[in-house]
């Protein structure tokens, strides 16, 4: 197993203050295969994968690339399904003050390069 899947499960439950076991009830994963999972002891399948992806809300073609399961994405490509994934955690309230920033910041953008051309 890739050390990334590992990696990226524990800093998420570090995050969110979770333990193994709330990972467990959360994905419906027994805490031994959480366990075995973080500790490179099981391999991933991808029904692991998709219940780690339904519990920590993020795209399961994320976690299956970072087991090795599917090939890596230019880095552009993986920033943006970070953002997608850390967005997913948002109240709506807090997405739509992301997406006003956003939106703030290409329109300055466009206008700005075309006041150079």
């Amino acid at each position: 197993m890739n050390d990334t899947l590992s990696e990226f499960m524990q800093s998420e439950m570090k995050k969110r203050g979770w333990s193994q076991a709330d990972l467990s009830r959360r994905s419906g994963l027994t805490t031994g295969g959480v366990s075995m999972l973080i500790g490179h002891t099981r391999k991933p399948n991808p029904d692991s994968l998709n219940a780690l992806a339904k519990a920590f809300a993020c795209p399961p073609e994320h976690l299956f690339r970072l087991a090795g399961l599917l090939p890596s994405e230019p880095e552009e490509s993986t920033r943006v399904k970070d953002i997608i994934c850390m967005l997913s955690q948002l109240p709506e309230e807090k997405v739509q003050m992301v997406y006003e920033i956003v939106t703030g910041f290409v329109y300055m953008s466009t206008r700005d390069s075309a006041d150079k051309e």
